[in-house]
């Protein structure tokens, strides 16, 4: 599946639909929807994050997914490997009210990688990228402004800081 963007309650829930299930540490995610997320962050299975790794702390600077802005498209990396048991297995972009605006489910062999025009993303103010290891869990980075844009989408985006997003791309890295 790759990214799709669009603001229906129905093709979202069409999109939830197709998510297989998967088990986390003797746990089971289930369909990542609102509701799901809700009981994730409510104690059901913990979010991750960089001020919350819980027993993951040495796991931040490989499992949380950082955005940024590449030209005209928002990016989300996370700097982890690929192993055949151990890999990142979807990226999520939310809104601010936890609705899922893009999903992508990532192939056994494809890099944790997500790139979104930055004109599908106009309406929304502020997204949250989400990345879901299969042994780590899920884990919840730093929330990007989006850039409302009306007549040149490059114009902006120009000045912003992409240090994160930069090191984050040029790191991927062997450790898991």
């Amino acid at each position: 599946i790759t990214h799709r963007v669009n603001s229906s309650k129905t093709m979202i829930a069409c999109m939830l639909a197709a998510i297989v299930t998967r088990l986390s540490m003797g746990n089971s995610l289930g369909i990542l929807n609102k509701e799901g997320l809700q009981k994730l962050e409510s104690g059901h299975q913990r979010v991750f994050s960089d001020s919350n790794p819980g027993e993951w702390r040495n796991k931040v600077g490989t499992h949380l997914p950082v955005a940024g802005f590449y030209e005209d498209t928002l990016e989300v990396v996370v700097p982890h490997g690929i192993k055949a048991d151990h890999m990142v297995t979807q990226i999520l972009l939310l809104d601010t009210d936890k609705n899922i605006v893009v999903n992508k489910v990532l192939g056994e062999d494809e890099d944790p990688y997500l790139g979104v025009p930055v004109s599908q993303l106009q309406g929304h103010k502020e997204l949250i990228p989400y990345a879901y290891c299969n042994i780590h869990g899920l884990w919840k980075g730093k929330p990007v402004k989006i850039p409302q844009m009306e007549i040149d989408p490059k114009a902006a985006i120009r000045g912003e800081d992409n240090t994160e997003l930069n090191t984050a791309k040029a790191g991927t890295h062997d450790e898991l």
